[in-house]
Parts: structure tokens; sequence; C-alpha cells
């Protein structure tokens, strides 16, 4: 690599030659292109800094004696394998049944707009400005697949993914490239979710506890978050996949000392941060954990711990390497990103604690979103209504969670401190969004987390069993079945405190897009595999704040005061066509836009729809309909989009 960054530099221009530079001293806005160019020089500056770094100093990292440590817990219970893999097979299909409804579900904002941005490709006029006519569709290049980030949720890896697993899905059914799948685009985060679950409970029978590993991936299969984002078309899913093999990568480096462990830890902490680039915090906790271990392990040769610590300093940096040489142009949109996020994001008070705290440790939020939603079914009403089993299982599990905390600690503090560490690399992550970059962190970054938690829940129900299957005197032997039987019915207390809210997910989209297109156009101009509607059309549609173009490439989105919807109403009339309105960010809207909404709801004009329930108010959508001929006409010209 170090020759390829050096050729590739001394062909490319300087920075000073680039238009890139040009237009920031003019202050311009930039190209897709020129990001790139400038990106990919200044990675592979850095990626061959990095690279020489490691060359010169090898003599002192490539030392033979190495420190290790032991990773693995004391065996307690014995498990035949056949017996293990019967059960996580069956664990997978159990999984596999839960996730398949929510394959097909609408898209929600982020997904559809990482799919048209980064992926799939978005309509145009034909004629450049006539929203009406012809559609000619732009596909995504490779360029915006690989680097786009201006909006910053392109998930590189999985955006990859997702493009090769559509083309390949159009190539076997002979279809156009402007079909697309929500099932299809969703199967790389199924499949990732579906072997995190399987790494999760192989890793730890693999540290020695086979039971403890059947139990984590029946919570992981369960667990509310995690059947969203294995189902989402995002990067989370494959991002927890990754990391729990950079995890096993590292205990196993940290056991054995081989450098082929330390190259899959280099390989799976590259692919873990290029799939989501927060995850670079939970790997750099960990990577800290087993750092101190080896430097603070006292019973070694210093020469032997500093071998270890320089082992993993290699291949953390030649990880490091590779993800900046090819997200750099990535990097370089982050301002523009920034001050984006910093105008957005729900407030980081006490609600939103609650929210990430009860979603994180049970998998419900803690308290409703809107009075009267449908769709909602949080953890506070759940208490209120079944005081007693719900009560019971929330508090169990926590409990469960410290005695499980509590046992992995004094059987192995390694492993403690990593599942820590974990926790303490979200904690820094809010506190760098809120205070370092004025960002309000969303309650799903949080979503990492389920991997400790669920560990720590897992470890503390094994824990439990042991030690009430350990009873031996005859005061506790009467009192053993009762304990026994309480290991069962916690994880079935919780499995019934959360599965109103899982059956809900399984049932509702995030955000019903697509029902609100089938709604308004979509009654008058199906979508096919084809695309949208060709030629003039008379159904003229606005969306206000919340809209996917995957759905509805015509739609207008810059009709947001009265007088541009009463050119809209006067359009409507002269085509003798339908005029749609779709509101998002309800509250927003209305704060910002009541002439608006007076106008909308004013049933002289407007006809509701029924409204889009969501999980959150951000997310509920308004549609309505123009009763045709209600607004007197008169001529006027087009708006714009």
């Amino acid at each position: 690599m170090v020759i390829v960054c050096w050729r590739y530099l001394d062909q490319s221009k300087p920075p000073s030659a680039m238009r890139f530079t040009r237009q920031a001293a003019e202050g311009l806005k930039h190209n897709l292109s020129d990001y790139v160019e400038m990106g990919l020089w200044q990675g592979a500056l850095i990626h061959l800094g990095l690279s020489l770094l490691l060359l010169l100093t090898v003599r002192w990292w490539s030392q033979p004696l190495v420190h290790t440590l032991e990773t693995r817990l004391p065996s307690t219970t014995t498990l035949r394998p056949i017996t293990f893999y019967a059960v996580l097979v069956v664990l997978l299909l159990a999984a596999t049944t839960l996730r398949l409804p929510r394959l097909d579900l609408s898209y929600w904002g982020d997904e559809g707009w990482a799919l048209s941005a980064y992926v799939h490709g978005n309509y145009k006029p034909t004629d450049g400005s006539n929203w009406q006519g012809d559609l000619t569709f732009k596909p995504a290049t490779w360029q915006a697949t690989l680097w786009n980030d201006q909006n910053g949720g392109n998930h590189y890896f999985f955006s990859l993914l997702q493009r090769l697993t559509l083309s390949a899905w159009r190539t076997l059914y002979d279809l156009p490239d402007t079909a697309f799948s929500e099932s299809i685009s969703r199967l790389p985060p199924l499949l990732a979710g579906l072997l995190s679950i399987a790494l999760a409970a192989l890793l730890l029978r693999w540290l020695g506890r086979p039971r403890a590993g059947l139990w984590l991936g029946l919570l992981l299969a369960l667990h509310p978050w995690h059947i969203r984002y294995s189902t989402e078309a995002r990067g989370y899913a494959l991002m927890l996949c990754l990391f729990l093999a950079f995890i096993w990568f590292l205990l196993l480096a940290a056991r054995t000392g081989r450098w082929r462990a330390w190259l899959g830890v280099a390989i799976s902490a590259f692919l873990c941060v290029w799939s989501w680039k927060l995850a670079a915090l939970s790997v750099f906790t960990a990577n800290a954990v087993v750092l101190l271990h080896f430097l603070l392990a006292r019973s070694a040769p210093l020469s032997a711990r500093l071998s270890a610590a320089a082992r993993l300093v290699v291949a953390n940096l030649t990880a490091a390497a590779f993800c900046i040489a090819i997200v750099m142009p990535a990097v370089l949109q982050s301002p523009d990103v920034t001050a984006r996020f910093q105008r957005m994001g729900k407030p980081m008070n006490l609600s939103w604690l609650q929210n990430s705290f009860s979603g994180v440790f049970i998998g419900a939020p803690w308290s409703r979103a809107a009075k009267d939603s449908p769709v909602e079914a949080p953890l506070s009403e759940a208490l209120i209504q079944q005081p007693v089993i719900a009560t019971f299982g929330t508090l169990a599990v926590l409990l469960l969670m410290a005695l499980g905390g509590l046992a992995l600690w004094r059987a192995r503090p390694l492993l403690a401190q990593l599942c820590l560490a974990l926790f303490l690399a979200s904690a820094i992550g809010a506190a760098l969004f809120k205070w370092r970059l004025g960002v309000e962190w969303i309650y799903w970054y949080f979503y990492p987390l389920i991997l400790p938690a669920m560990t720590l829940f897992a470890a503390g129900i094994e824990t439990l069993w042991l030690r009430c299957s350990a009873r031996s005197s005859p005061s506790s032997s009467r009192l053993q079945p009762f304990c026994l039987a309480l290991t069962g019915v916690i994880p079935i207390a919780w499995i019934h405190t959360i599965t109103p809210f899982s059956l809900l997910n399984l049932k509702h989209p995030y955000e019903a897009q697509r029902e609100s297109f089938l709604a308004t156009r979509g009654q008058h101009e199906p979508w096919t595999a084809a695309g949208p509607h060709s030629g003039p059309s008379p159904i003229i549609s606005c969306h206000l704040w919340r809209h996917i173009d995957l759905y509805d490439p015509r739609a207008l989105l810059n009709v947001r005061d009265v007088q541009a919807l009463q050119q809209q109403m006067i359009r409507a009339d002269q085509l003798d066509g339908e005029l749609y309105f779709v509101v998002g960010m309800i509250g927003f809207a209305e704060a910002t836009s009541p002439d608006l909404i007076a106008l909308l709801r004013d049933p002289r004009y407007f006809q509701p729809l029924p409204k889009l329930w969501a999980q959150e108010p951000i997310h509920h959508l308004e549609p309505y309909r123009y009763r045709r001929g209600s607004f007197s006409p008169r001529p006027e010209s087009d708006s714009p989009r």
C-alpha cells in the first residue's frame, strides 16, 4: 500500500491546483467530485504517513516475546455441542420468522433518503422545471455510494452491500434500473442481524459459557431494538455484527498473541467503523481496556507487556490507515453536516434520558409521545395497566443485569470491563455531541448498548440458575424449585412486558411514507417497476417537511405558505386534476406556518384523509385532499418545487 499511495500522490494534482482549493478560497459550494479529489489525496497522504511510521518502527513492535491475557471464563456447566447448535438453529429460525413481517414495511425518512441519494438514484424533470411533465431517472453514481455524505447519513459499507444486492435482484429478474424493493434492500441488515445473534451465542460458548450464550442469543432475538434495526435499511445491524467479530478477534489476539488474530482485529475494526462511523467510539474504548490490561500486568516482563501493547496499537493503526484513506472525502463534508444537525434533533432532556434508558435495558420507550397515538406502547403505561407482572419483569431484569455484571467481574474482570467500556463509549459520544459539536445525540445512537446490556442479562440468568442449583442444605432445598422456576419466569415476564411494543413494530412502519403515497397520488397513478407515471400528470401533490423521492418524485416541496398553496389550488382546477397535501413534522409546521395549516384544515377547501400515525410526533403524516372548484380560480404561474 505504501507504493500504491506513493504513486497515487505522485500522479495526482497537488492541492493548490485542485478546484476544491479555488472554490474554498472564493467561498463557493463544492461538488462531490471536488470532495473526492481532495479527500482521496489527503487520505492517501495520511495512509502513507501511518504506513511509513509502522515500517520505520517494525523492529520495536515485532518482538517475538509477547504477553497474553486469559479471557476464558471458569467452566461452570457443560453442554453437548449437538444440543447447543440445535437450540441455536431454532433460535435463528424463530428470529427470522419474527423479522420477516417488517421487511416489506414502508421506508421511513432516513432509509428512503439514503437509498435515493447513495444507492438508487432520483428523478428530474426532462425539461428542467416542469414536475407535471416527463421525468428522467438519474441513477446514483458509485462516487455517491462510496463517498457522498453531505446529509451525514451514508453508512458506507452498508450502502455498498445494498447497491450490490439490488443490482443482483434486478439482474436476476430482468428488472429496469428504476426498480427497487423494500424487502430486497433490507436483506443485508437482516442477514447481519441474524449473524450477530449467532456470533453472540458462539462467542460466549468460546468463552466457556454455552448456556449463557444461548440465553444471549434469545434475548437479542427478542429485543425490540434488535428486531427493528436488523430489518431497517441502514448500517446499524451490520455494525453490531462486525463489532462482535472485532471483540472476538480482540479477545483471541489477547489470549494467543498471534499476528493473524491481530490481523482479524484490524480488518473487523475497519469494517465496523466503515459500516457506522460512530462505532469508532466503541472500538476505541474496547481497545483501551485491553491495552491497560497488557500494560498493568505486573506478573509479566516489561518487554513482553510492551510487545503485546505494540501489537494492539499496530493492528488499530492499520485499521485507521485504511479507514481514513477511504472515508476522507466524506470527512471533508462533515462541517456542513454538523451545521445541519445543529438545527435539528430532539432535545436531550429528561424524557430523552428515560426513553434511552428503558429502550436499551428493557426494549420499549418509557413515555408516550402523542396522547392519542394508536401505535405506541410505552413502558410507563404497561407498569400502570399490568402493575404486577410489568413491574416484576422490569425490576427483575435490572437486578439480574446487576447480578450478571457482578458475577462477570468476579470471574473475569476483563470481560466485565469490556461491557462497561461500551457504556462509557456512548456516554462520551453523547457528551461530545452535546457540548463539543452542539448537536443533540439521537437516542438510537445508543443501539450498541443492547449488546452489553443483554450480555449482563444473560450472565445474570445463568448465575441465578447456578446458585439455585447449588443449594444443598435441607432448608434451602425446599426453596430450590422456586428459585429454579424464577430463572425462567423473569425472562417470560420481560417478554410479556415488551410484547405490545414488539407487535406494533411488526405491523406499523416507523414512518408511513408509502402509505401517504398510496392515499394520495397512488390512488390515480400507481407505481410500477418501470417507475412513476410517464407523461403529463394532472395530479399535484405537495409535501411539507417530510418526503421521500422514491415514492412520489413529482411532489412539490416548497409550498410553505398560503399564497403558494392557493396557486396550486388554482392549478388543480385548471388541470381538472387532483391536489393533495401531506404535512409532516406537524408541531413544527403548526408553529412556523399557522396560516397554511389553518387553510388545510378548513373543511370548505380540504378534506382530511386518515392520519398516518408513527411512534414519534415528528413522523406523523397528515394528508389532505383539495375539494376541486372550492376556490375561486384566477390565472397564476407555476409555483416552484
